[in-house]
């Protein structure tokens, strides 16, 4: 499959911008360090900047495999895929830079007793936020497929009379299964990386006992921890926006079809007809409504997956407590 040019073109200026953008928070990051922690905790230091470092080298090996994703698979199913392939390559390196520092924050001294939860650490706002981009990801799924033609990559719409095709539109591509059993396989597989993701940056040891350690320590998992959450919505929201947007894409050929439209009394004047069964069912999907809430949907998804690819580029600076002059 050729990729044109315009599109050659914008993947290079991601890739560029997004590595830039990349190098530029790991090198200012290296430069602030977290504040007052450098002399007291360096073991938090070294914590902070390799698991930022794996982070922003995941985003540019993600964003590497768009060139590579896009010219396979046929019918553009490696573009479709793209986005959460770059969603699990990031989760891979953000696993990978909280094992390489697994014990790192255990300093000599006596243990405290700690219970840490999941839960203490997953950012809420996110965290609501996938669950509304998973609800819609799901129905929007199920509906394409009921919608989809028997290949699975097209939608067909046909006017049936005396269980005859006489006449009919046919469109794609369109997100049926041929597409989406490829996009809910990699998002289960990202959702699983952030799950595997998380657990290591709860189980990761520490020296409890220190309760200002503790608490420049609880700053790193919320913001990795956040990193993982914001990875996971951006690849599932560009798998919503995907799904949203091909439909929308179709809603203009099943109103050529709908009840009372002027191509549907053409096609059976034409056969002398006065009745038809059109198929699929296009009740719900040929109104102006469906195409409206479609696009509406789409843009919402995008937006929320731009931001959320934001955040996982900018969020470098956690908040700092102050710490003990005696550690000073």
């Amino acid at each position: 499959m050729a990729l044109p040019i315009p599109l050659v073109v914008a993947v290079i200026l991601v890739l560029f911008v997004g590595a830039g953008v990349a190098l530029f928070q790991w090198r200012r990051h290296q430069a602030a360090g977290i504040a007052g922690s450098k002399a007291a905790y360096p073991a938090l230091r070294q914590i902070s900047r390799r698991t930022l470092g794996l982070r922003y080298a995941g985003v540019v090996l993600g964003l590497m495999t768009i060139p590579i994703c896009s010219a396979s698979g046929r019918f553009g199913l490696g573009l479709i895929l793209t986005p959460v392939i770059i969603g699990c390559v990031i989760e891979i390196s953000l696993i990978v830079g909280e094992l390489w520092c697994f014990r790192s924050a255990r300093e000599t001294g006596q243990a405290g007793l700690e219970r840490r939860t999941m839960t203490r650490y997953l950012p809420r706002p996110l965290m609501i936020l996938f669950g509304i981009v998973g609800v819609c990801f799901a129905g929007l799924t199920v509906w394409s497929w009921k919608l989809a033609a028997p290949d699975g990559r097209s939608f067909t719409v046909s006017v049936l009379v005396n269980q005859q095709d006489v006449c009919g539109d046919s469109t794609s591509p369109f997100p049926g299964p041929f597409y989406t059993v490829g996009l809910i396989v990699g998002s289960i597989a990202a959702v699983t990386l952030a799950g595997v993701a998380m657990a290591v940056i709860v189980q990761r040891r520490r020296n409890g006992a220190d309760p200002v350690l503790a608490r420049f320590d609880d700053e790193l998992r919320n913001r990795n921890a956040r990193a993982v959450v914001a990875t996971l919505v951006g690849a599932m929201s560009a798998n919503l926006a995907i799904v949203a947007f091909g439909m929308s894409l179709a809603t203009g050929a099943a109103a050529s079809y709908a009840p009372g439209n002027l191509s549907l009394r053409q096609c059976l004047g034409n056969v002398g007809a006065t009745t038809a069964v059109v198929v699929p069912d296009i009740s719900a999907f040929a109104t102006p409504l469906a195409n409206v809430a479609l696009v509406g949907c789409g843009l919402a998804s995008l937006l929320a997956a731009v931001v959320a690819f934001a955040v996982v580029l900018t969020d470098t600076v956690s908040d700092h407590p102050a710490v003990d002059p005696a550690r000073s």
